[in-house]
């Protein structure tokens, strides 16, 4: 399976979950899935990020040059305006339905529908809003799958120490 991360994961993790001074492991880990090419980020999520510190910084340099963060490629146009035409008609015009539209995350759909992978994401379903777009709402709708990082670890055999 391959799985794309959302730019909510990175930066939950970079200042709560797994900080730089006590998870650095989960750092490594993460480039050390990348190589085995089953974890992965866009370029729009890499541009949604603003470094808040030099340890971030240096592994979004790392992880950049390494290939973590692929370029939106024109064979996931179809998915991307999929995406954009299910929430152009659900919700209601607004600011929320603004910054999905205009975000990464149509695009971050799009690289997950086009590879058959699952997007990774700390946000949650909320199929009654007519308001507010959220990744598993819209993935759900598309069939597209999601699912929190947690749900991964096992999977992937997670072991963050260095």
């Amino acid at each position: 399976m391959i799985y794309f991360l959302d730019t909510n994961i990175l930066i939950a993790a970079a200042r709560d979950y797994y900080r730089f001074s006590f998870g650095p492991g989960f750092w490594s880990w993460i480039l050390k899935e990348n190589l085995e090419k089953r974890l992965w980020s866009i370029d729009l999520v890499r541009k949604e990020i603003r470094e808040e510190n030099q340890e971030f910084s240096d592994w979004l340099k790392s992880a950049s040059q390494q290939g973590f963060f692929i370029e939106t490629q024109p064979e996931w146009i179809s998915h991307y305006q999929n995406a954009i035409d299910h929430v152009s008609n659900r919700y209601k015009d607004g600011q929320y339905k603004r910054d999905f539209v205009n975000g990464a995350d149509p695009w971050l759909l799009a690289a997950a529908a086009h590879n058959g992978g699952t997007v990774l994401t700390l946000e949650q379903p909320a199929p009654n809003s007519d308001t507010k777009p959220k990744i598993p709402t819209v993935a759900d709708a598309l069939g597209i799958g999601w699912c929190e990082p947690w749900s991964i670890y096992e999977e992937l055999e997670a072991r963050f120490s260095n």
